[in-house]
């Protein structure tokens, strides 16, 4: 007879016993080998007085055979080797825990892999990830603010906060959907023994994986369970994704110091760990955690805000190409003094989710923003139809380029002798996402700037009466040459596209008691724009992310203004905004 591991066709020999059938052996599976939601591997084993060693061989192999999860479960996981270079921490009966705690974290990153994760490390070799002073999160008592700046200090005096930040940084960066920090434990009382997992309470999500974990960890290696605790180490709040601390066993006790000293057992830890990943990942845990607003795509999106935001019907709508930022942008303002949304379209064909909401919306009149590149005029025939409208009552603007087109689009907004206009840049559209619902809140025209010189069309809408000239961006983005006796001109911008958002979202509702955010993906721009006249009605912010990336920017205005947030309201589809993000807000807003 064989031992046989697999599920229905896909069963495979994975070695020769002998005797009759004895034992029946069932091994957990991630989702996906026999039902994408919830199954379990059945390993026959042919036994009949079956060797102890004979078993645990067969059990292993289909224990390794069957450990790998479905790619829509597959995960990338940073894993964080505690301590490093100077920062040796524990040191006990021949043992240094940073050692202990990279060999460990390789042995994970081994089983992860074979799982089919992506792993990256903090690092790999012995060393600190930071030496530098760096910016680091710092809470002043007296304004009762958290700033993420340099301090000046470096160093283990009182904490390597620097070197810990950098772990955060490295994860935050990759957008990674889980962070797991190695560590080895220590204590004066070198009777202390055994293994426990930490997580923040911020994070609901690294707080149930902590759980599992650590029953893996203990059903694995038979370590004393010191039980699972919620802990606000550096490493699990500042980090955005869900996260855990494993203290594998204790370098001061004697006898747990033997165990570590072995390969094996380290790999056993290790096991336990990536087993307890496992079972948290069959519960599914990536969940929405805020209401969202999403179609199938950037159209039917729009579609889905209009629908919200004008449940009824509309006087009129603005007509944008899906692909046209800076006209998207411009006509926020015009969405808002017509009265109805923006919808997107295809430069030849009008999607179907827009036909749609336009037939719904019953509007007297469509204005389409762009040249016949973006939108044909085809398209405006289409719509025409679709709103049961005469072909009359739709009009385009547009100039030469998009700069004349703003300028044009401004002249209709209105600008005058009391009021702001807005100068964007015209070559990128990262800071001037920020500014489209304010523009559009307050009716501000908004014209577009190159670096290089002040366009034409630009400077004579400049030209006309108007107060206050509103710069979106540094001197990088709009010269200050190019503003030379403008009226009252106000800067209002930070270092890039998501600082910018914070310092928007600081200057134009500072004064909000309560505030619910909308939130967009700032590397898709179609969604904010077309968000930005619902987002006027309702006095609403929006917050960029960076879809799988939360700025350290954006999390720092979150964390300061958490009083007054009640919630989110997440904008775009999961591909665009995944439910991770919805959980990296979670545990932003949390105290």
């Amino acid at each position: 007879m064989g031992v046989w591991g697999g599920s229905d066709a896909r069963f495979r020999a994975l070695g020769p016993l002998r005797r009759r059938p004895r034992v029946l052996a069932v091994l957990e599976s991630p989702p996906g080998l026999l039902d994408e939601e919830e199954a379990v591997v059945v390993a026959h084993v042919a036994a009949g007085r079956l060797r102890a060693r004979a078993f645990l061989a067969a059990a292993l192999a289909a224990a390794a055979l069957l450990a790998y999860p479905a790619a829509a479960h597959a995960l990338t996981i940073c894993i964080d080797p505690g301590h490093g270079g100077p920062y040796s921490n524990s040191n006990h009966n021949g043992l240094r825990e940073k050692d202990v705690n990279l060999w460990i974290a390789r042995d994970l990153r081994t089983e992860l892999e074979a799982r089919g994760h992506t792993v990256i490390m903090t690092r790999d070799s012995d060393r600190a990830v930071e030496l530098r002073d760096i910016a680091t999160w710092n809470y002043t008592a007296t304004t009762d603010r958290w700033a993420y700046a340099r301090d000046g200090l470096t160093g283990n005096t009182p904490i390597p906060k620097d070197d810990l930040q950098a772990r955060c940084d490295r994860a935050n960066l990759a957008g990674v959907d889980l962070f797991i920090s190695v560590h080895n434990n220590g204590a004066p009382a070198t009777s202390a023994h055994g293994t426990e997992t930490h997580a923040s309470g911020r994070d609901p999500l690294g707080s149930r994986l902590k759980s599992l974990v650590q029953e893996s960890v203990v059903s694995e290696t038979g370590l004393n369970n010191r039980g699972a605790w919620v802990s606000d180490f550096y490493v699990l709040r500042w980090t955005n994704a869900p996260a855990i601390l494993v203290e594998g066993a204790y370098i001061s006790n004697a006898y747990d110091a033997s165990l570590l000293k072995s390969p094996a057992f380290r790999r056993r830890i290790a096991a336990g760990v990536a087993k307890g990943v496992a079972r948290w990942l069959l519960e599914d845990p990536y969940r929405a955690a805020y209401p969202r607003l999403a179609g199938a795509d950037r159209y039917h999106t729009a579609a889905r805000i209009s629908g919200v935001g004008w449940p009824g019907c509309a006087p009129a709508c603005v007509l944008v190409g899906g692909n046209a930022y800076h006209e998207a942008l411009v006509a926020a303002p015009l969405a808002a003094r017509l009265r109805g949304p923006s919808l997107l379209t295809s430069a030849s064909v009008l999607p179907t989710s827009t036909r749609t909401e336009i037939a719904r919306l019953h509007v007297s009149e469509i204005v389409a923003v762009g040249s016949t590149e973006t939108i044909a005029d085809s398209v405006l025939d289409e719509a025409a139809a679709a709103a049961g409208i005469d072909r009359a009552y739709v009009r385009r603007i547009a100039g030469e380029d998009k700069y004349e087109t703003a300028a044009r689009v401004a002249e209709e907004v209105g600008i005058t002798p009391t009021g702001t206009v807005i100068v964007a840049n015209g070559d990128v559209i990262a800071d001037a996402l920020s500014i489209a619902p304010i523009a559009a809140t307050y009716r501000h025209p908004i014209v577009l700037a190159r670096t290089s010189d002040m366009p034409t069309a630009t400077t004579l809408a400049l030209a006309l009466p108007h107060t206050r000239t509103m710069v979106i961006g540094g001197d990088a983005a709009v010269p200050a040459t190019q503003l030379a006796g403008m009226a009252n001109v106000v800067r209002v911008y930070g270092a890039d596209r998501w600082a910018t958002n914070a310092a928007v979202l600081r200057a134009f509702y500072g004064s909000y008691a309560t505030l619910t955010p909308f939130v967009a993906n700032g590397n898709s721009p179609a969604d904010a724009l077309a968000l930005a006249p619902y987002a006027a009605a309702q006095r609403r912010p929006v917050l960029l992310t960076g879809g799988r990336v939360l700025a350290a920017r954006t999390r720092e205005w979150i964390t300061n203004d958490r009083p007054r947030i009640t919630g989110f309201t997440m904008i775009g589809g999961t591909v665009a905004q995944p439910y991770l993000t919805d959980w990296m807000l979670y545990k932003s807003d949390r105290e």
